[in-house]
């Protein structure tokens, strides 16, 4: 495999291209010569640079000190490619004879040298001149600065913004089959062709696959290896446990004195790179002082499992170390040692992890147990499950004190009594645990059995235990049946059985016997009823009740009153059951899908909690009825969906008394008063009206009375606008509606919404008008105006028998002529005179307007002008 890369350092010698720039007033010569002196030794210095690299040696670094640039190559050489210094200065020459003055020459300027917004470098060359680009001999625009947008490589040299270099940029493959670099540069002498030369690297050389460094998953990591073995010798077995191990504990456990129990622990490791290869390294755990722990790793394996397991995902360099010392070197070197390392040797190559790691070296302990408040005699498992034995029992020697597991011992088992051969075909034993099927023969065989047992342990120091325990198998009812549809009712009014269905059991008892469950079911049920819920917070479903039968459709008496209909708790009557039947009551029930649950419990009380249910959906829709003309609006009462209302005349008018109101049926044609009818009449027992604003103290709810239809007019909702729904209900029942109209209803006034007439007078002026200074004729209002409700009605404001709904009556001169006037009342109406305030009027005549304010008996008010004329005498 070859891995491919572009090497840049080779692009210091750019460091040596000096652009030197000054005034037109400077002999340059001598910087010049230096200047071709420092090409020349760095042409010097690159062609010793390319012989090196024919040589197949490989730069290794380039470092600027203070003379130049340092080249350092893969056998230690090293090249130096200085900067150019100042030549020396050179001896005075003789003094020249004095010329003659020269004439007064232009003012003087210095130009001045800048790099533009491109990063070319410019000059202004004359006062107030325009910068340019400064060219080189070829002719090129010239950068002052270079950064990545406008550096490349092409045919193996350095192009700046498009422009070739002459610096080489050679590019460099590792081999890593043959374990060399091969660089390839152009040859100058063969017209540039890309020339390839091998570089050796040494064997221990880091690169491709190979390991960087070991890291500690976490910054102290500690890894516990713990042993356990049998004592010795059969005095030294009697001395820890009181007896010694038994041949028939020898044979059951495959162990005999001495025998090394276990002994192992593990130690996590990162690698770094993840997908470096570990082959040929060897990895050992070392002491601060570099020499080996006693106890080395067995093998090392990719992926741990333990604390740090759930970053194991083969892309994270995750390694276990695994320790498998003999019992004589793990009882030698109990304790914990800290301050240890990891070291991966491969050849002469070694890489350490830091002292980030300890290791302790222990003991085990005998596993202490006792039966826990499971237990019992018998104890109950239920047919078709596994069961581990251990779980009857908990160890005590922790704390909090937990259930046994199987990794408390080195071995248990769970051995079956003797004479249990006609039942042993219908277990599977498997260490401690016993797993049964739920098979028919299993069943028939195992059911409420009990089953002697012995649990036989043997922990991780030796110690051997048998704990006898007695197993009863039963069979639970805790199978999935199949759900019952109960199907798709139609709400009535007929009476039953119109309004009642009923669903067989029998799918639920055919499933009981296919697994021979359907007698036990009959003698351990109780408690058995319809749960009747639906949504979240579950509550009743309405409207729905049931009833069992017996397989002649006779209904069996309930034993108790449920929550959702009848319970049964009778054996006999449960065995009875063959049928439900199901009544749906039309004026509650909702329409909607919805899930009945048959269900109960067993009598058994160890096998509380594990019984089964049987789903039985049923669907209520609503008969079809044609509500097209049912929310037929009358005729010019609605402005498309808006109802203006004024209240309930008792006579000519509405709004003679307040509070009023107006009743919503008499918008519609088909609705009535009645409480049933015949669509598409309805009646009220079948509509009714739901305003959805949300009530406040300023827009309070308008509607109240039978099926909501009085929208109450008073001073806080007239002017106001409501949004009112229309609803059929469907047998009456509220909680089952349809919308069939929506509206906005506001009330107005009878008053505001009326109007000003101007009358001619059956005598006298043709306009209300007085004399200026005549203080004694007098005028009235009533002869020239007359004031309507809104069906142009006369409110008779200026009338002695004034109506009722004008409450009050103001009127108001304009200010800034009032003083040409008088108004005084005189019962309904205005004594009107002229003043003698102003001497002459200014013209012929000036119209005086006055305010006429009228308020109704529900607070609101309307306006009027009316002129008075004053004219001249």
């Amino acid at each position: 495999m070859k891995r491919k890369f572009t090497f840049f350092g080779i692009c210091a010698f750019m460091c040596a291209l000096v652009l030197s720039l000054g005034s037109c007033q400077k002999d340059y010569s001598d910087d010049i010569d230096q200047l071709k002196a420092d090409v020349a030794a760095n042409k010097l210095a690159i062609t010793s640079l390319q012989q090196a690299i024919t040589a197949g040696k490989l730069i290794t670094s380039v470092t600027q000190n203070t003379t130049g640039y340092l080249i350092k190559f893969s056998d230690n050489t090293t090249i130096q490619v200085n900067n150019g210094t100042p030549g020396a200065t050179g001896p005075t020459g003789p003094t020249g004879p004095t010329g003659p003055t020269g004439a007064t020459g232009a003012t003087g300027f210095t130009p001045i040298v800048g790099i533009d917004a491109e990063g070319y470098w410019t000059v202004i060359a004359s006062s107030g001149g325009t910068a340019t680009r400064i060219l080189d001999a070829n002719g090129h625009e010239i950068l002052a600065k270079i950064d990545n947008n406008n550096v490349s490589s092409a045919n193996g040299y350095l192009t700046v913004n498009g422009v070739a270099t002459n610096v080489v940029i050679p590019t460099i493959v590792f081999d890593e089959v043959n374990h060399v670099l091969v660089i390839t540069i152009p040859d100058p002498d063969n017209n540039n062709a890309l020339t390839s030369y091998n570089v050796g690297l040494a064997a221990d050389y880091v690169l491709g696959n190979d390991i960087i460094s070991l890291l500690s998953p976490i910054g102290n990591t500690k890894a516990v290896i713990s042993f356990g073995a049998v004592p010795a010798t059969a005095a030294a077995y009697t001395t820890m446990y009181g007896a010694p191990l038994s041949t028939s504990a020898q044979a059951w456990s495959g162990v005999t004195y001495g025998s090394l129990l276990r002994s192992s622990g593990k130690l996590p490791v990162i690698v770094n790179p993840a997908a470096a290869s570990i082959s040929g390294y060897t990895f050992e755990v070392i002491k601060q002082d570099g020499s080996n722990y006693v106890i080395q790793p067995s093998s090392v394996v990719q992926g741990y499992s333990g604390a740090f397991a759930q970053y194991v995902d083969g892309a994270n360099g995750l390694y276990t170390l695994n320790f498998t010392p003999t019992a004589a070197i793990a009882a030698a070197n109990i304790g914990e040692t800290n301050e240890l390392a990891i070291r991966a040797t491969k050849g002469t190559r070694k890489v350490f992890s830091g002292y980030q790691y300890s290791i302790k070296v222990q003991q085990d302990v005998n596993t202490v147990f006792s039966p826990n408040a499971d237990f019992g005699s018998p104890v109950y498992i239920p047919i078709g499950t596994t069961k581990s034995l251990l779980d009857y029992y908990n160890r005590t020697d922790v704390s909090p004190a937990r259930k046994l597991v199987a990794t408390d011992f080195f071995k248990s088992e769970a051995i079956i009594g003797s004479g249990n051969t006609d039942v042993e075909p219908y277990i599977t034993h498997t260490g401690a645990s016993v797993t049964t099927s739920t098979t028919t023969a299993t069943v028939s065989n195992l059911n409420n059995k009990i089953i002697p047992y012995t649990i036989k342990t043997m922990d991780w120091l030796g110690k051997y235990t048998e704990s006898p325990i007695n197993v009863t198998f039963y069979s639970a009812l805790n199978d999935a049946i199949n759900s019952i549809n109960v199907g798709t009712f139609t709400l009535t009014t007929a009476a039953s059985p119109a309004d009642q269905v009923t669903v067989m059991l029998t799918s639920m008892f055919t499933q009981l016997d296919a697994l021979g469950k359907t007698e036990l079911w009959r003698n351990n049920a109780t408690n058995l009823e319809v749960k009747l819920v639906y949504g979240t917070p579950p509550v009743n479903i309405p409207g729905v009740t049931y009833e069992f039968l017996d397989a002649n459709g006779n209904v069996i008496t309930p034993d108790v009153a449920g929550t959702w209909g009848p319970k049964l708790t009778t054996t006999s009557k449960i065995q009875d059951v063959r049928k439900i039947r199901f009544t749906f009551d039309e004026t509650t029930a909702i329409p909607g899908n919805y899930t009945g649950v048959l269900q109960f419990t067993d009598v058994r009380t160890y096998a509380t909690g594990s019984t089964f249910t049987v789903g039985l959906p049923f669907t209520i829709v609503n008969p079809s009825v044609d509500l097209t003309a049912a929310a037929a609006h009358k005729a010019n009462l609605f402005n498309g969906q808006v109802l203006t209302v004024y209240g309930t005349s008792f006579g000519t008018v509405a709004q003679n008394v307040y509070p009023t109101y107006y009743d919503l049926y008499n918008a519609y044609v088909n609705l009535t008063t009645n409480a049933t009818e015949t669509l598409p009449k309805i009646g009220t027992n079948n509509y009714g009206f739901v305003v959805t604003d949300t009530p406040t103290t300023e827009h309070p709810a308008p509607l109240t009375g039978t099926s909501s239809t009085r929208f109450n007019i008073n001073n806080k909702t007239i002017y106001d606008s409501y949004n009112v729904e229309l609803y059929y209900y469907y047998f009456g029942n509220v909680n089952n509606k349809v919308k069939i109209d929506n509206i906005t209803v506001t009330s107005k006034s009878e008053v505001k919404e009326g109007n000003m007439v101007a009358l001619t007078p059956t005598s006298g002026p043709a306009i209300l008008q007085v004399t200026n200074g005549d203080l004694s004729t007098t005028m009235k209002f009533a002869p020239y105006y007359r004031i309507n409700d809104y069906l142009g009605n006369d409110l008779k404001v200026f009338d002695a028998a004034r109506d009722v709904r004008a409450a009050t009556v103001t009127v108001t001169p304009q200010a800034d002529l009032a003083h040409l006037v008088s108004l005084t009342p005189n019962g309904n109406d205005w004594d009107i005179k002229a003043t003698n305030a102003v001497a002459e009027l200014p013209t012929a005549y000036v119209d005086v307007p006055v305010t006429l304010t009228i308020t109704d008996l529900f607070g609101v008010t309307k306006s009027y002008t009316l002129n008075i004329r004053v004219v001249k005498p």
